[in-house]
């Protein structure tokens, strides 16, 4: 289940690049009304088109044309970190959005990974392996990815780690916000967990790296780039995911917060971002 379509990745790339649909339209030679209608899910491209498309957005075509094509998506992730913890989807229709618990069946206490979606699901989850929660990570503070983080936590002293520049974002959600510096690694549990800056859809957007897995929030998902929301980050954004994410061991596995799972490996072969 990939989370972009071709439409999303054009719409993405162009408005990255500040390129507006008349003038991607005069440099790539496919019409305006094709743009759009691909844009709104409208229209299908055909290979002549996406690869003109792609010259002008800097993707990489044949990549692009499996999206397009759909005969692609990641092979499904092992779903254990380190092969010892297992790790929980939650799924919320509504925001189409992923909340991840990780847990330690010696401890049997958890961390659980942007929870924006449903509590009542959560907490079940949560309290069905017999869990607890030691600490909630935050990849950013948009609503999808915190927005029940009160009714998770309820008034505890967890730990909500985030990164150090939406602490203020989230302040009065939970007791014990921390703020979390770029690669200034921290203890919760049996855990050691590597904040990584990569920053585009926000500021501070933090994704975090346990051991062979790695959790980005909308840093990116499988075959695409998570929206770019700051003005001129674009190409940062890229080199951050990047340097960040896909510089890691091919065997990665990538928990994004929207669509499928994948690995490193499987994004350096198909993703037309890189």
């Amino acid at each position: 289940m990939l989370e972009d379509e071709f439409g999303d990745l054009i719409g993405k790339a162009r408005r990255g690049l500040g390129i507006s649909a008349d003038e991607l339209s005069r440099r790539s030679g496919v019409d305006e009304a094709d743009i759009a209608a691909f844009e709104g899910y409208r229209k299908d491209p055909s290979r002549a088109q996406s690869d003109a498309l792609a010259a002008v957005l800097g993707l990489e075509a044949s990549r692009l044309w499996d999206i397009a094509n759909e005969t692609w998506e990641p092979a499904p992730a092992a779903g254990m970190v380190s092969g010892a913890y297992p790790v929980e989807t939650v799924w919320y229709e509504g925001y189409r959005v992923w909340t991840y618990l990780v847990g330690d069946p010696e401890s049997n206490v958890c961390l659980v990974v942007d929870p924006g979606g449903d509590a009542d699901d959560t907490l079940a989850a949560i309290a069905g392996h017999g869990w607890e929660i030691c600490a909630v990570l935050a990849t950013h503070t948009h609503a999808d990815h915190v927005g029940v983080l009160s009714a998770v936590v309820k008034d505890s002293d967890v730990p909500v780690y985030v990164g150090a520049g939406e602490v203020s974002a989230i302040s009065t959600k939970a007791r014990n916000v921390v703020g979390v510096s770029h690669r200034q690694g921290f203890s919760v549990g049996p855990w050691t967990i590597e904040p990584r800056l990569t920053a585009g859809h926000t500021a501070a957007s933090t994704s975090y790296l346990i051991d062979d897995t790695i959790f980005v929030g909308d840093a990116m998902f499988a075959g695409s780039l998570g929206g770019t929301n700051i003005a001129g980050a674009y190409g940062g954004h890229i080199e951050a995911v990047r340097r960040e994410v896909l510089s890691l061991p091919p065997a990665t596995a990538i928990y994004a917060g929207h669509g499928a799972q994948t690995t490193v490996a499987e994004e350096l072969a198909h993703n037309p971002f890189f």
